[in-house]
């Protein structure tokens, strides 16, 4: 669609963008909060022991899916 500007000196306005939020930011103002070494060592602890539990379900479905398929394929070689 075409916009024809009749008014001299008059612009278009331009659309104003949400204010996007600052991660740098708010890490810098939550760590000059947080100062108590023990809550600091516990979420590391948390982190660590989720990804732990990720990587070993990971793990655990790969190779129950590794034995599957090596049980089918044996299943099938003795009824041969």
């Amino acid at each position: 669609m075409i916009e024809i500007n009749l008014l001299p000196g008059a612009r278009k306005q331009k659309r104003s963008r949400s204010a996007a939020f600052d991660f740098g930011a708010f890490f810098g103002n939550l760590a000059a909060r947080v100062r108590d070494p023990f809550l600091i060592a516990a979420v590391v602890c948390v982190v660590i022991a989720l990804v732990a539990v990720g990587g070993m379900f990971l793990y655990q479905n790969r190779k129950m899916d590794s034995l599957t398929e090596h049980s089918a394929k044996a299943t099938q070689d003795s009824t041969r």
